[in-house]
């Protein structure tokens, strides 16, 4: 049999008196352990390549926050209303940087941060019936949310050193009625802090194979006894850091290099060329074979900027079994290379 692994690459006065119509704050709505607040903490630093990111790509999603609300009729409001999502709140948006944009995911679409709109929930409290009309105070519902933050590119330019300020503790929504937004700490505000954590660097992570594809040629089945490697052959790989684009300068960072593949695998570490092919290939830094590369298990290379580093694998053909198909055959592996 003849076989192949291909390797891909993957910003005067006047008094005037005036009788105006005054807005309703009918509601409260708090969370279920009775809080007015969250906090969403980005955490660990996020780096991308800001001459790779393009508008309206999202550099960072939160996990979905499962939120319980209850909103109460505290100032006579009877007939009930509707809760919303009010972006925004404390009108912070103008201080986000121009080359990032923040938002909420709900219900499946992306809601940007923007003064004075609001995103539909439900019912926030609902007519207390009584002898045919609604009475005072409203019935308070309870309602589950789910819902996500993200951070996208706004494919405007990132300035030279590309820092977000540490100190940007931004309100996203505040959980409030039709009315608009009720003042004080009353109502539920979600906010999101850590931005400094966004890193869009000024340097690319590249990589290059060679050869891109590996030969195993003929073998025999006669060979074939479980657990016995019939062929080893060898291959490079260098990861570099191209200098490119503007953001925070690049010096010796953290890549993180991960093998994955489309075909079957057994036991996280064997590329089957099919699912009773009797035979599978492995990947490894050692000539030996051991350890194994796992498949979608990230390997950190440390490269400094405007260098490359070059690594040696091997690749081998495992037997599985005694009696293994025979015939040509194939196998894909990629490697993606991306920032820590």
């Amino acid at each position: 049999m003849k076989g192949y692994l291909h390797l891909g690459r993957c910003l005067t006065a006047l008094l005037i008196m005036m009788i105006m119509p005054q807005t309703v704050y009918a509601l409260t709505c708090e969370a279920s352990n009775s809080a007015v607040s969250e906090t969403v903490n980005i955490g660990q630093v996020i780096k991308a390549s800001s001459s790779e990111i393009k508008a309206n790509q999202k550099i960072w999603v939160s996990s979905v926050i499962n939120a319980t609300f209850t909103c109460r009729d505290t100032d006579s409001h009877p007939q009930g209303e509707m809760a919303y999502f009010w972006l925004d709140p404390k009108k912070q948006a103008g201080t986000i940087p121009s080359f990032i944009s923040i938002g909420v995911t709900y219900n499946g679409i992306d809601y940007p941060l923007e003064n004075g709109k609001k995103v539909e929930l439900g019912p926030a409290t609902i007519c207390n019936r009584v002898a045919g009309k609604c009475v005072s105070p409203a019935t308070p519902q309870t309602f589950n949310l789910d819902y996500q933050v993200y951070i996208k590119a706004t494919g405007k330019a990132v300035p030279a050193g590309g820092v977000i300020k540490d100190n940007l503790n931004l309100s996203l929504f505040q959980v409030d009625g039709e009315g608009g937004l009720r003042g004080g700490d009353t109502n539920f505000n979600l906010f999101i802090t850590g931005l400094s954590k966004i890193n869009l660097m000024a340097c690319v992570p590249t990589i290059a194979i060679t050869p891109d594809k590996i030969d195993f040629g003929s073998m025999t089945s006669f060979n074939a006894s479980p657990g016995r490697v019939e062929k080893k052959l060898g291959f490079n790989i260098a990861y570099g850091l191209q200098i490119k684009g503007t953001g925070v300068t690049c010096t010796t960072e953290n890549l993180l290099a991960t093998f994955s593949t489309t075909n079957q695998l057994q036991d996280k570490t064997i590329i089957l060329p099919a699912s009773d092919s009797g035979f599978g290939i492995i990947l490894s830094n050692n000539v030996t074979l051991e350890p194994r590369i796992e498949m979608n298990a990230p390997q950190v290379v440390t490269v400094t900027a405007g260098n490359t580093i070059n690594k040696a694998y091997t690749a081998g053909v495992l037997w599985l079994s005694a009696k293994p198909k025979t015939g040509n055959f194939s196998a894909t592996a990629t490697v993606t290379v991306t920032f820590q």
